[in-house]
């Protein structure tokens, strides 16, 4: 069972700007909020695919469709 602190609201990047921390995360809640939660746990929180999908109660390959298009959409908005 994984669960996320609601008083986390940030999590640092060390040697981003604040400038570009702040173009990143307004890039992530654009995203839809299932696929933001996979690239989230996956990319920024560490976990694997499969615990991933075992957090969002998914198959691996649906986290993998959602981390693809995820990370798609990531690449266009942040041009």
């Amino acid at each position: 069972v994984l669960s996320l602190d609601a008083a986390v609201h940030e999590i640092a990047a060390p040697g981003v700007s604040f400038e570009r921390q702040v173009v990143v995360r307004d890039a992530l809640r654009r995203l839809p909020p299932r696929t933001r939660a996979a690239v989230v746990l996956h990319h920024m929180a560490g976990l694997s695919v499969n615990e991933t999908a075992t957090a969002l109660k998914v198959s691996d390959n649906t986290v993998k469709s959602q981390l693809r298009l995820g990370l798609a959409r990531l690449r266009e908005d942040l041009r």
